[in-house]
């Protein structure tokens, strides 16, 4: 049997490092416990708004998973810690889960996480947070001198907001959330800058005998962003943070091109982050005189999947046009049996019987050679059907380009 797993991943909001009886290194050290000849601890401690939720997702097979806060006096104060979604290893067919808490609504000053996993025939397993602080931020104000309107925000001074969000897992469930229906994110303040604007882009000039004639420029806007001494997990942080799909800084989104560069000083166990950054768009700028490239017949794509996710009840799904069915994969999701039903007409099974998966066979690969024969270059709809109790699956379309370019 496989170790249990429990991870926290360091995309998460809050920084936490597992407690166990290793040698000590950088996961399970806490930076303010660093010790080693001559250093010198930095002593940040990252800050959050009272205004904000403060989320944190686990990704374990763990029975049970507990969470508490810890304030400055070493109160602990329980959190409810609750279930977002499973999923099935689709090589070992593990059931895993991930499970968030929230901290939200404390009052100011500073205070970590402590968390316990707990399994059957396995040994409990620990994490605790970096210390994080609480305040209640500054009000400021913008003025339309139209109307003399005011509008108002929230800021921590001298300090940035980052927003992160993927379409990938990386141990983190960036699906919708319960409540909100909005896509997870992670939302982190951070001393520094964003600034030193610099044009960027490409230039593409004719030298026809020394005269020149520009064919084509893409302007772009890049900006240096500068921490200031901040702890090595949060320069981290930002670091990956940035490698993600939508990545914000004060709400202007941006696009990492290279990774960012820590500069450290002798024993001090901080560092500061540098990073360039590309604005993703830019309002009024005509970055392609060609204006928007348009794909041809012959760039189009060998293989297109079509896929709708974590899905109960009636569901459609669109084939392109020249595009014939290749292959059909069912995932279970939730529940303990579903029965799948395929076909070209509303209830029909034309392009699969009705399928079973179950959590003993959660996940099944079948072939299927189905054309559009009416109508090659028509698209067509595809009915899919998934019935049983509490039950939701993932079904994939593999289409393929069928028609001579």
């Amino acid at each position: 049997m496989a170790k249990a797993t429990l991870i926290i991943s360091p995309l998460n909001g809050i920084t936490y490092k597992e407690v166990n009886n290793l040698l000590p290194n950088f996961a399970n050290t806490l930076s303010c416990d660093e010790d080693f000849n001559g250093i010198v601890n930095e002593n940040y401690v990252q800050k959050f708004l009272t205004s904000e939720t403060i989320i944190t997702q686990l990704f374990s097979d763990y029975d049970t998973i507990e969470a508490y806060l810890i304030d400055s006096s070493g109160t602990k104060t329980e959190i409810t810690v609750s279930l977002v979604k499973q999923s099935v290893d689709k090589i070992t067919f593990e059931v895993y889960s991930y499970y968030e808490f929230s901290i939200v609504g404390r009052p100011e000053g500073k205070y970590s996480v402590a968390v316990k996993g707990i399994k059957s025939g396995e040994e409990n397993k620990y994490f605790n947070s970096e210390p994080f602080e609480i305040i209640k931020g500054i009000t400021g104000y913008r003025y339309a001198h139209a109307d003399g309107t005011k509008k108002e925000y929230q800021y921590i001074p001298n300090h940035i907001r980052i927003v992160a969000s993927n379409t990938d897992s990386n141990y983190v469930y960036w699906g919708e959330d319960r409540i909100t229906g909005n896509p997870f994110e992670v939302k982190i303040w951070i001393p520094g800058t964003n600034r030193k604007q610099q044009p960027g882009g490409e230039i593409d000039v004719y030298d026809n005998l020394g005269n020149l004639a520009k064919l084509e420029q893409i302007s772009q806007r890049i900006y240096e962003l500068k921490t200031d001494d901040i702890p090595v997990h949060l320069a981290l942080k930002v670091n990956e943070l940035a490698a993600l799909d939508f990545f914000s800084i004060n709400d202007e989104f941006y696009v990492s091109e290279e990774n960012g560069e820590n500069e450290y000083f002798g024993n001090y166990n901080g560092s500061v982050l540098t990073m360039a950054l590309t604005q993703k768009f830019v309002v009024g700028i005509n970055s392609d005189d060609r204006g928007f490239t348009i794909i041809n017949e012959n760039e189009m794509a060998s293989i297109i999947p079509k896929q709708i996710n974590n899905a109960s009840g009636s569901q459609q799904l669109t084939v392109d046009g020249g595009y014939s069915l290749n292959q059909i994969t069912l995932a279970l999701e939730q529940g303990t049996s579903a029965d799948i039903t395929i076909g070209i007409t509303p209830g029909g099974n034309e392009l699969m019987r009705t399928e079973n998966i179950n959590t003993t066979n959660p996940i099944k690969n079948i072939a299927r050679n189905y054309v559009n024969l009416i109508d090659q270059d028509a698209s067509f709809t595809v009915y899919i059907d998934i019935s049983g109790v509490g039950a939701s699956a993932t079904v994939i379309l593999q289409t393929i380009l069928n028609k001579q370019q």
